[in-house]
């Protein structure tokens, strides 16, 4: 007997968009949901779309969870990080889509990295 199983909205959409649902981008990054949903509010990443409470985000936004999670290890807050990502320069080139010399880019960002003394 062959059943046929309803297609999920969410399933329709995978087909007609490269979005993928924030359920999907938290599996594969180990951020979670809500973990998404802060980044958004703190303007890290962005959604494409919004179905109901569900956001979609392009697959492009796990090399930017990767470098906030490499940012975030290296001691960076999450304002240092959004600082540099939001400057106009700034750019996240994929692994293989960059051919040709690497470009200098100048993404200091004043940080206050005051010594702590013991008082």
């Amino acid at each position: 007997m062959n059943r046929h199983r309803p297609e999920t909205s969410t399933a329709r959409f995978a087909k007609t968009s490269p979005a993928r649902p924030s359920g999907t981008i938290s599996d594969q990054s180990g951020v979670s949901t809500s973990g998404l949903r802060y980044y958004e509010q703190k303007k890290l990443i962005g959604a494409v779309a919004c179905h109901g409470l569900r956001s979609q985000y392009k697959p492009s936004v796990l090399q930017e969870l990767a470098l906030i999670n490499s940012a975030k290890s290296a001691g960076f807050s999450l304002d240092e990080i959004g600082a540099v990502l939001r400057r106009p320069e700034a750019m996240i080139i994929p692994p293989g889509n960059f051919s040709g010399p690497v470009p200098v880019v100048n993404l200091q960002v004043p940080l206050d990295r005051s010594p702590v003394t013991d008082g």
